[in-house]
């Protein structure tokens, strides 16, 4: 089912957030959201989580959605293992152990999270967001603090997980090859309101690096930003 925004706004004091956005988030896609500092970026997130008021209108917003920030936020008083479980109904506690083993996390079920490195954080992170049955996961830079060779394997981790069950994806970035690697659409923000709005349907995940179009039109925006 489509997502869509119609004429919505977001205030604040005298500043507008968000303008007058319409736009519609395709089932099952991956989209990422630039632009620059203040463009309304982690609003447009907020107002999808409905975290936040807003005036116009959301239609078609799931009931169940996970949300992934720039730190894993994990419960730091639990288990690897008990983390997981508070998103998912006892009866499929037994699948957690074969989950952290396709993710690289075998053994780890009952450490506690000061006891993972940021990557392997981040992995039980993206990990509790597609165990939770949820139709759309947002993510707020989610690999903002990784090292170039972790974010490479997580996007590679987060894109095999989506691939198993394709949820519709909105993630903020300010990194042009994050978008040109793992997103399917980039949406740019300026001043809250929407100025680009462009697509690639070729297979993800992409290599980082490479040379397309799609990356020399992200690219072309954020230097045009500059």
């Amino acid at each position: 089912m489509e997502i869509t925004l119609k004429r919505v706004s977001k205030q604040y004091k005298e500043q507008a957030a968000i303008g007058n956005l319409s736009l519609s988030l395709r089932e099952g896609e991956i989209a990422c959201v630039l632009g620059p500092s203040g463009a309304g970026k982690t609003t447009l997130l907020q107002i999808l989580a409905g975290l936040t008021s807003y005036e116009g209108e959301v239609l078609g917003r799931p009931e169940r959605i996970s949300y992934v920030f720039q730190s894993a936020r994990l419960f730091p008083n639990l288990t690897v293992r008990q983390n997981l479980e508070f998103v998912l109904p006892k009866s499929e506690h037994k699948h957690i152990a074969s989950a952290l083993a396709e993710v690289g996390l075998a053994g780890k079920e009952n450490a506690y999270p000061h006891a993972l490195s940021g990557g392997q954080a981040q992995r039980v992170a993206f990990l509790r967001a597609f165990l939770y049955p949820s139709e759309l996961i947002l993510m707020d830079e989610p690999f903002s603090s990784l090292d170039t060779a972790l974010k490479i394997r997580l996007v590679e981790l987060f894109v095999r997980l989506w691939n198993k069950e394709r949820r519709t994806v909105v993630f903020v970035t300010h990194d042009a090859e994050e978008a040109a690697m793992m997103s399917q659409r980039t949406l740019f923000l300026r001043d809250g309101k929407l100025i680009a709005d462009f697509s690639d349907d070729s297979p993800l995940p992409r290599q980082y690096g490479a040379v397309s179009d799609y990356k020399s039109r992200i690219l072309a925006r954020i230097l045009d930003e500059e």
